[in-house]
């Protein structure tokens, strides 16, 4: 038996020591396990877990880093960091149900996240569908709030502080912070401020919004008076997220921004960047030419990379497109190597190149053109190349891969339709007539089968009808009583029936008739008129009148009748004949005892 706490509310969660997944009695949440019976290891989970509760993130990950030290293929370790990069917090709905929101959106989807597929990778067949599901709602989280955020006008400036203090009370940090957004939009800029920001927003919505932001934002101003303050967990995740972004755009800075404090209790991941004392009074002329440089140097640069920029893409586009034909011309030729091997180039100059996963997934399952990928009835769903190609492809490639999508969908009901179109001729032809009739339903779901219908019950109908032409009747109606009131199949089983109860009872009228005949020629042969034989004979005289006999049968009945005749009345003779002589007898012996005493008196 092994224990653990709830990755969602922390309550203890009891299972059997092989399973992979188990329910939380306490919030009813069906999750993943730690398999191990290590306590050390379970411990580490269900600290990572716990901070991963409170939403410390980057504390969480680095615990879920250091299981994977030693247990590099953990599948619960590689999904917990997955979780943190994302920023999964559980909450309670309504109904008190446990669900994710997303505090550390992406761009990138989950499905495509290297420790996502890690724990796919490793996961079991049980496991593995509890994380699949996450992963869609997750999925959909995210493409939801990019799809609010896409709607959002960028901002120039993000100020990112501590509102509140453990009393709820408005910090120092607060008034800093709207003391400098007032000077930022009197200088003309856009600032996400969240106490203006998000003030008409739901807490539950704010990360739409607060990603949108970061990612427009070209600077951060990130205010603090303690380095609890810095370390607090919502403006930690803001100017943590803002340094990821910024190592991928070399545009964006970050101010730290700090007052009241020494500079070197600046969180250590400040210590690199450029900080700026906002004690002094006069703080806010400093701090607005230091912006004012950020933005018109950048805007320089953008002016004078321009044209090189420009040009630079033109001859990657050609070099792109060049190399496309090239590829067609492999795949079209069946060099289907380096058909791969130029796409897999081209991606890594273009990686939204449609066209380039297009040809790449033909030649990855070695067809020419469009029609041998059709016939192949490739999985679409599981085919990486088709889904990028579809997801980054222009309208006339979008249609051709829609199309290649459907007819696949097609050939595959067309399959499905024949096999079962050869199982029922199969069965047909091997006199399984009952499978079938009963695979005949399903060609309901196959448009325009009903003439097929029609000729299978023909088929089997005919074969009932030849049967029937050979007198074997039995078969000929276990067949007809399949097909219903098709045709004259009911008709036809009733007469069958009639036909086999008067063969029945001709039947038994031979066995008797036989039998009569063998007891007439032993009382002829033996002269002996014995009751028992003359009972027997008269029985089975009267069971073959009761029979519904045919014409032959009635004319033995009729010829029995008669030869039997002369035999009862002969009996009958024998029998008053032997009641005279009886009677004979018995009056002879009456004179002769009378004669006796007579004598005997004298």
């Amino acid at each position: 038996m092994g224990s653990c706490r709830c990755k969602m509310c922390g309550g203890h969660i009891h299972y059997e020591a092989d399973a992979s997944v188990a329910t939380c009695e306490f919030c009813g949440t069906e999750q993943t396990i730690v398999k191990t019976d290590d306590t050390k290891k379970v411990n580490l989970f269900n600290r990572a877990n716990a901070l991963r509760r409170e939403n410390e993130f980057d504390k969480a990950q680095l615990t879920y880093d250091n299981i994977l030290i030693d247990e590099p293929n953990n599948a619960e370790a590689h999904w917990g960091i997955c979780l943190c990069r994302y920023g999964i917090q559980y909450v309670d709905t309504k109904e008190g149900k446990k669900v994710p929101m997303c505090h550390r959106t992406a761009i990138k989807s989950i499905f495509d996240d290297l420790d996502y597929k890690e724990t796919i990778e490793n996961a079991d067949v049980v496991a593995k569908r509890v994380y699949e599901t996450e992963a869609k709602v997750i999925d959909k989280i995210q493409k939801d709030i990019l799809s609010i955020s896409q709607k959002e006008e960028p901002y120039d400036i993000f100020i990112s502080y501590k509102g509140h203090d453990e009393k709820n009370n408005r910090t120092p940090d607060f008034h800093k912070a709207e003391e400098i957004y007032n000077e930022l939009k009197k200088n003309g800029y856009r600032v996400f401020f969240s106490n203006v920001s998000l003030k008409d927003k739901d807490t539950s919505v704010y990360e739409p919004y607060i990603f949108a932001a970061l990612m427009s934002s070209k600077v951060m101003l990130s205010i603090g008076s303690k380095k609890e303050y810095y370390e607090s967990i919502w403006e930690k995740n803001e100017w943590y997220r803002f340094l990821s972004l910024m190592k991928d755009d070399h545009n964006k800075y970050l101010i730290p921004c700090y007052f009241d404090m020494d500079r070197n209790n600046l969180p250590n991941e400040f210590m690199a960047l450029q900080a700026y004392d906002i004690s002094d009074n006069g703080y806010l002329e400093g701090l607005i030419d230091r912006i004012d440089k950020l933005f018109s140097t950048r805007e320089k640069v953008i002016i004078d990379t321009e044209q090189v920029v420009a040009k630079e893409k033109a001859v990657a586009k050609m070099s792109v497109e060049n190399n496309i034909g090239r590829i067609g011309l492999f795949v079209n030729d069946g060099n289907f190597m380096q058909a791969y091997n130029l796409a897999e180039k081209v991606l890594d100059t273009d990686y939204t190149c449609a066209m380039a996963y297009y040809y790449k997934m033909l030649a990855n399952h070695e067809c020419a053109n469009d029609e041998e990928f059709i016939k192949k009835r490739i999985n679409l769903d599981n085919d990486k190349d088709y889904q990028k190609a579809l997801n980054f492809a222009d309208t006339g490639l979008k249609e051709k891969l829609n199309s290649i999508s459907d007819r696949i969908k097609a050939g595959l009901i067309e399959d499905e339709k024949n096999k079962l179109i050869n199982n029922i001729e199969k069965n047909i032809k091997n006199n399984k007539f009952s499978d079938a009739y009963n695979m005949l339903n399903s060609l309901d779901k196959y448009e325009e089968t009903d003439s097929l219908k029609l000729k299978y019950k023909d088929d089997i109908y005919y074969s009932a009808v030849e049967r029937e032409e050979k007198k074997s009747y039995n078969e000929a109606i276990s067949i007809l009583s399949l097909l219903g009131d098709y045709k004259d199949s009911l008709s036809k089983i009733d007469r069958m029936k009639y036909i086999l109860k008067v063969e029945g009872q001709c039947k038994r009228c031979d066995e008797l008739s036989t039998s009569i005949e063998k007891r007439i020629r032993r009382i002829k042969e033996t002269r002996i008129y014995d009751d028992e034989t003359l009972n027997n004979i008269k029985k089975s005289l009267e069971e073959m009148k009761q029979l519904e006999l045919c014409d032959y049968s009635m004319e033995r009945y009729n010829t029995l009748s008669s030869e039997v005749k002369p035999i009862f009345e002969k009996r009958e003779t024998i029998k008053k004949a032997s009641k005279i002589v009886v009677l004979s007898l018995v009056a002879v012996a009456i004179v002769v005892v009378i004669v006796v005493f007579c004598l005997w008196v004298k």
